[in-house]
């Protein structure tokens, strides 16, 4: 299991705990892009343009995993790295959970309660990295549902 908490009440930004990782994940404020932290490593999280569904994630300027909004009306992601192939999709309109699925992956990305930013991400996956990314996604996609 892992869990992820705000920094602080009145931000989007998570501290992210798993069983043998810590992470934390960063918002820029007025872009749909940002930063990661993971195991001590910075990651760069940069949108592919202004109206673009394309994120890419990347340490020292080489991506490592991106994703493809597959659907301007639906919560719903391709994510691709050089070993996996995954889907990242929102089971019901009605909430904001996210299930992120594919080969050595099936987990599930879920805020405690409705009012809420902390939560936890249950089931499995192969590396806990990308499913940091897949919550950083998710978390993009709340985020624009507030307007913040």
């Amino acid at each position: 299991m892992i869990e992820f908490n705000p920094k602080n009440p009145f931000t989007n930004n998570f501290n992210v705990t798993g069983e043998t990782f810590k992470a934390e994940i960063f918002y820029d404020m007025m872009t749909e892009s940002g930063r990661m932290i993971f195991q001590d490593t910075g990651y760069h999280i940069e949108k592919g343009g202004p109206f673009s569904g394309y994120w890419t994630l990347a340490r020292n300027g080489e991506p490592v995993v991106s994703t493809q909004k597959t659907s301007t009306f639906i919560r719903e992601f391709d994510i691709y790295s050089d070993d996996y192939l995954l889907s990242l999709t929102a089971p019901s309109p009605f909430t904001r959970d996210m299930r992120l699925q594919g080969e050595g992956f099936d987990a599930t990305i879920k805020p405690d309660h409705p009012l809420t930013r902390r939560g936890t991400i249950k089931g499995d996956w192969a590396d806990p990295l990308i499913v940091c990314f897949a919550l950083w996604i998710s978390g993009l996609m709340w985020k624009r549902s507030q307007g913040t």
